[in-house]
């Protein structure tokens, strides 16, 4: 690898930084993050929100038309996109990914075993 293709990845202080910019109540940006540690029903919720950011991007879809395939309140497609899963149910994100006729699939791995289930 040359270093022209070296990829610098923040420090653990610069990590750290962010993530406490990020915690703040006070930080503007409302997106929500989660990690490899997060409950699996909250994994679930997000990778929901991020295929349904994923269909508005695709689409060029603005707030108000998304909102109106969805039928909700533009505040409300405002906290999907932005993956704040902790305001909506897993039946809900499935009614709205539905509603845009994602192609959804469940693929559960056992963990350590290696092979799937579809």
């Amino acid at each position: 690898m040359t270093a022209k293709n070296k990829i610098n990845f923040p420090s653990e202080e610069e990590k750290q930084r962010i993530f406490q910019e990020l915690e703040d109540n006070n930080y503007q940006h409302d997106t929500f993050l989660i990690t490899e540690e997060a409950p699996f029903l909250t994994q679930v919720k997000y990778e929901l929100c991020q295929s349904i950011l994923h269909f508005q991007r695709e689409k060029q879809l603005g707030l108000k038309n998304l909102a109106s395939l969805l039928n909700l309140e533009e505040d409300k497609v405002k906290q999907l996109l932005n993956c704040q899963v902790w305001n909506f149910s897993l039946p809900e994100l499935v009614d709205y990914s539905k509603k845009l006729h994602l192609n959804l699939k469940v693929k559960i791995i056992a963990q350590g075993q290696g092979s799937a289930v579809n």
